[in-house]
């Protein structure tokens, strides 16, 4: 009876394994240029060295365009040497160059005490349409512009979930999570690559 026992634990920790679940893998790299933001390893410190600057959502200007539209331009940026509280996730914020909005982010400082905000680790990149305009990226070597469920599924394999009437597409490695949205007409409206540990 403890051999047949033994062996069902083997064969369902194998299933397990085999399909997924706890799942391990790194992070859903998203790519600006130069600087790789794999969320849960990269600082605040290493894109702010690669030219980047962040602020929170509210800190920008409204300004009028040439042709005659309104955008937000970020001219101030954040302190990295500010204090970030243990043990706390920070969200709203917003990762900047040349006065304009690159992504939303949200960062992360798990250590036990009070530290710079350049130690804190971004937890979470988000790109959305509007965004893409401003500085080009690609998420795990896929051009924004070619992004689509089908073109991930051919990177990642088929997408964990599939909710929201096909207008959402989510993947799973471990700790990590990748998510595109689509708006109601089929275009593109986010990509947001999650560390999920915190």
């Amino acid at each position: 009876m403890k051999k047949i026992m033994a062996v069902m634990l083997v064969t369902m920790i194998m299933i397990m394994c085999l399909s997924g679940c706890g799942g391990s893998g790194g992070p859903y790299t998203v790519t600006f240029g130069e600087l790789q933001i794999q969320p849960g390893v990269t600082t605040m410190q290493e894109a702010e060295d690669a030219g980047y600057g962040f602020n929170d959502l509210m800190g920008g200007n409204l300004v009028r365009e040439e042709d005659g539209s309104f955008s937000t331009a970020y001219t101030k940026v954040l302190d990295l040497n500010a204090e970030a509280e243990a043990n706390t996730v920070y969200t709203g914020l917003v990762m900047i160059k040349d006065e304009k909005r690159v992504a939303m982010i949200t960062i992360v400082n798990e250590s036990a005490k009070n530290a710079p905000l350049k130690e804190c680790k971004i937890s979470a990149v988000t790109v959305s349409f509007d965004d893409y305009e401003v500085e080009k990226a690609a998420i795990e070597g896929v051009a924004f512009d070619n992004i689509s469920g089908e073109t991930l599924a051919e990177v990642l394999g088929e997408a964990k979930k599939t909710p929201n009437y096909g207008y959402e597409y989510s993947w799973a490695r471990g700790k990590y999570s990748l998510d595109i949205k689509y708006q109601e007409d089929g275009s593109l409206e986010s990509v947001r690559s999650d560390y999920n540990e915190f």
